[in-house]
Parts: C-alpha cells; structure tokens; sequence
C-alpha cells in the first residue's frame, strides 16, 4: 500500500514537474516576440507554480518532510488559485473578454468566503473546477480555433478535476486521488496555447486574419447550453458562500460566540451557526447574509458590461431565495416571504433569459 502511495505521489509530481517545463519552453519561445509582456510574464509565472508544485512533491517523495493530508490539500489549493487567476489572465490577454476579469473578481470574494468562514475546503475546489468549466466553455465559443482548442482541453481538465473533488468530497482520501490525470489535459491546453502564439505573432508581423472556427448549429448550441448551465451553477454556490460569509463576518463584529457557516455537511441545507450576547444582535447579523451578496450585486451593476448587469441581477435574486429560513427565522409574515420569493424568482427566471439571449446573439456575430 506505501508503494502504491509512492508511486502515485510520484506520477502527481511528474504531472506537475512537466507542465512546469513546457510552460517555461513556450516562454522561452517567445521571450522576444512581439507579444504584450504581461502574457509572458503570465505564462512565466504559471511554469512556477507547477515548478514549485512538482519540488514539494519531490521533497515528499524522497522522505525529506513528511506528507499528510492537511499539507497535500494547502498545495493542491495554492496550484489551483494559481491556476485560475493566471490562466483567466492568459485568456483576456488573447481574447479581450472584459467580463472575465469581473467573473473572476466574484469568484475571488466567493472563494475567499469559503475560505474565512472556515467551510469545507473541498467546496473550494468544486466552486474552482465550475468557474474553470464557466471560462473555457466561454472560449469554446469564441471563434477562433486554436482558442477553442485550447478550451477544450480546459474543459476536459476541469471537468475530470471536478469529478476528483467531488469523490474527496464524498469521503475518498484526497492523498489518493490520480491528480496527475488531470495534467495530461492541462499540457494538451500548453501545447494549443503555443500553436495561438505562433498565430499571434504571425498577425503581428503579416496582420494575418485569424482562423475562425466555423461551428456547426448543433455544436454551437451544445457548447451554449453548457456555458448557461455552468453559470447558473457558479452563482448559485458563488451567492450562497457570500450569504454565509455575510452572517459569519458580522456575527464575529458583534462577537457572538459562535459565527461558523456551514454551506455542506452531509445533506443539511447551508447555514450559520449563531449564538450572540443581544437578541437585537442577531436580527442584525441575520440580515447580513441578504446584506453582502446584494451589495456584490450593487456593485457589478455599475459596471457598462452586460454579462455583469446580467450576473448582478442573478446574484440579488438568487441571495432573496437563498434567504427563504432567515425571514421564517425573523417572525417575517409566511406569506410576505412566498411573495418575495415568488418576485425573486421571476426576476431571476427573466435574468437568466435575457442574458442567455444576449449572450447568444453576441457568439453568433463573433
């Protein structure tokens, strides 16, 4: 059994160790091209990342510091942070999509939601994986084929890394968990990346028009759907981290006693426990779960972009829903509360219908 544990340590760090170094090839590459620095420095910065991923692995390999689970977990989380930022960085550079740097900014305070409230850390890992999924399911629509080859090797990435941290989730060893599967799909991402900054610097030197990848109706519909659904599932968990966050930081303002939130634990509904020195304390700290994803929501609703009116919209919405036993729990009139439910819905419903429309208008014209 120690063998077989050594030898799948072994094959996580070899994963790691040769994205670190494909990716320091293809900066190598290009380290004088005509190419925005940022995107070098970006792709210079991820080839780290697994670098000192892969050097970890090592260390615990040869016995020089033991491994436990607490410190596989605190490394996988670290690569996987990196991970998102760096790449949703590479893609806005090629792409220009401004929305992605406003998802990105949601999914950070979500993530740093989960992570101070101290809930499960492998809810981490699920908001990780479908925020991945979200980003290359929207570059798979991006007409462009190197881009769309490059997101659907993402893809695949996230989505076998998903269903890894689900099983984690459900009670399997995260110390046993085939990780470096996952890397193959994430060099097949290199490898397309490469190929977009060969066309890239051929643009810049000839202005060179770019591949479009014309998708069949099908294949363009099945790759929508999936965007949708994705971001219905990121808001959902993204908005309910940020409700419980909301209880927890002001239950510890009003130093209540207790403050966790709990968003899973084995079948129960998400929740924060409270126990506060004031009853008037506790209505306050009740509210601040509706309190802080509306205030996310205010704030995306400045913005010009429409995927981020859109989203905005969606938080607010799904933040009332969410809030459904924090009314029962303030002695708010039944019926008052299925009524602002029933509001929140609608709204939400013709949300998500105007921005699945828009945004298929806006892939169809390119």
């Amino acid at each position: 059994m120690q063998s077989a544990m050594s030898i799948l340590l072994a094959l996580n760090g070899l994963g790691a160790a040769l994205i670190a170094i494909f990716a320091f090839f293809i900066y190598f590459r290009n380290k004088k091209a005509a190419l925005p620095g940022s995107l070098r420095m970006s792709i210079l910065l991820f080839s780290a990342v697994y670098l000192a991923t892969a050097l970890m692995h090592s260390v615990w390999l040869f016995g020089i510091t033991s491994n436990i689970s607490s410190d596989i977990i605190l490394l996988q989380t670290f690569t996987l942070l990196s991970t998102i930022f760096i790449l949703s960085r590479i893609f806005h550079e090629i792409t220009g999509r401004a929305h992605l740097t406003i998802l990105v900014l949601f999914y950070a305070v979500a993530a740093l939601g989960i992570i101070v409230s101290n809930l499960n850390i492998m809810l981490l890992f699920v908001l990780s994986h479908i925020f991945l999924m979200l980003m290359f399911l929207d570059m798979l629509l991006y007409q462009d084929i190197a881009v769309n080859e490059m997101a659907a090797s993402g893809f695949l990435y996230a989505l076998l890394s998903l269903t890894f941290s689900l099983l984690v989730l459900y009670g399997y060893s995260f110390s046993i968990i085939p990780w470096f599967l996952s890397s193959a799909f994430m060099l097949g991402l290199l490898y397309f990346l490469k190929l977009e900054l060969e066309q890239l610097k051929t643009r810049a030197q000839r202005a060179a028009p770019r591949k479009i990848n014309q998708m069949h109706y099908t294949i363009r519909l099945a790759k929508f759907l999936g965007f949708i659904a994705s971001f219905i599932l990121f808001i959902f968990i993204g908005t309910v981290a940020l409700h419980e966050l909301g209880h927890a930081l002001l239950g510890h303002w009003y130093h209540c006693d207790e403050s966790q939130a709990i968003l899973y634990d084995r079948g129960l509904v998400p929740h924060t426990i409270l126990l506060c020195p004031e009853s008037s304390n506790i209505v306050i700290v009740t509210f601040g779960g509706l309190a802080l994803p509306l205030f996310m929501g205010l704030l995306l609703l400045l913005s010009a972009n429409a995927v981020t009116r859109h989203l905005s919209l969606a938080i607010a919405a799904t933040s009332i829903l969410i809030s459904h036993r924090d009314f029962l729990d303030l002695s708010m009139p039944f019926s008052l509360v299925i009524l602002s439910n029933m509001i929140a819905l609608f709204v939400l419903t013709l949300t998500l219908i105007s921005f699945s429309y828009s945004y298929y208008q806006t892939q169809r014209r390119g």
